[in-house]
């Protein structure tokens, strides 16, 4: 499957989707996040638009 293909599954899910990515402090532990991307479910859910992310 391709990935573009993929990702419309997501964008279509009737339930909230957000890809997350760990950040990390100076010792390697996780500290924070920053949600790169989510669906529209997501974004309702959150109260959120994508350009917010």
């Amino acid at each position: 499957m391709k990935t573009v293909e993929f990702g419309k599954i997501f964008d279509k899910l009737p339930l909230g989707y957000a890809y997350p990515t760990l950040l990390f402090d100076e010792k390697n532990q996780p500290s924070d996040y920053v949600n790169m991307d989510g669906n529209e479910a997501y974004e309702k859910m959150m109260g959120l638009k994508k350009k917010m992310l």
